[in-house]
């Protein structure tokens, strides 16, 4: 599925320049797009989500557009190494009753937030909870999860600073469907 800056625009929220802008800082290069080439800039979705997310590390998470490009990267690596793939978790099929499109997610969890937190020296530390299971064991409010607890990125001398949270998971199954919603229709 290509995605245009207008869809993805209308999709975030974001403006068109933010788009732009961002595009240019958290992507790589596109050889057929240039500044002056007059050649609108497409997407997958996998380069969608970076967008999204690093958007939303700078504009909603105050963070400079260099930290989140190393947050972005930091992520991208430990999600790798997790052999998780953004691309594998998300389809987007034709809709035979309405002719729009519809989402078909297989996501490897059931949740995925992420700590950002800064050391003292500066380096982005992580702290995941990777949801995998949650059933309801009592009324009215007793869950019980199932879950593993990670680290990743460089610990240091852990800042007062509180951390900043995303919850990959949630973001890249918000974005799908909202991508959907705007290609339809």
């Amino acid at each position: 599925m290509i995605i245009t800056n207008r869809i993805l625009a209308k999709a975030t929220g974001f403006t068109h320049p933010q788009i732009k802008r961002w595009a240019v800082a958290f992507l790589e290069p596109d050889q057929d797009y240039g500044q002056h080439s007059g050649i609108s800039r497409e997407y997958n979705f996998e380069q969608a989500v970076r967008i999204f997310l690093g958007g939303y590390l700078v504009r909603d998470l105050k963070f400079t557009l260099i930290e989140a490009r190393q947050i972005l990267n930091d992520v991208g690596k430990w999600l790798k190494e997790k052999e998780w793939e953004i691309s594998r978790w998300v389809n987007f099929r034709k809709s035979k009753s309405s002719g729009g499109y519809v989402v078909e997610t297989d996501f490897p969890c059931l949740d995925l937030p992420i700590d950002i937190g800064v050391g003292n020296d500066g380096r982005f530390f992580y702290n995941s909870k990777i949801i995998f299971e949650l059933k309801k064991i009592k009324e009215p409010d007793l869950w019980q999860e199932k879950y593993e607890l990670g680290y990743f990125g460089r610990r240091s001398a852990i800042s007062a600073v509180p951390c900043r949270s995303i919850n990959i998971k949630t973001m890249v199954d918000s974005l799908a469907k909202l991508i959907a919603q705007r290609i339809s229709g």
